[in-house]
């Protein structure tokens, strides 16, 4: 007997490839009827030698300090 699987379909929304990136990415995302996770992608390489340059400075950073702030905080309804 075969055995047979449902598949369910995800959809996931790239919203920046670098630290930096557009803005405008995430508000659009948000008006995709069938979307299920937007990402973020700070590892490029020019925003690893940023953050790395940042934790040379001052232990405590090496991260992308206002992710939530600028990238996440806007977009979330009140």
């Amino acid at each position: 007997m075969k055995k047979t699987t449902k598949e369910k379909k995800i959809y996931i929304g790239g919203a920046s490839g670098f630290w930096g990136d557009s803005q405008i990415a995430m508000p659009q995302l948000l008006t995709a009827p069938e979307l299920d996770y937007i990402v973020f992608d700070y590892l490029a390489e020019t925003t690893m030698s940023i953050l790395q340059r940042a934790r040379l400075k001052d232990p405590d950073l090496g991260y992308a300090t206002d992710f939530v702030t600028v990238a996440v905080n806007p977009n979330l309804k009140p």
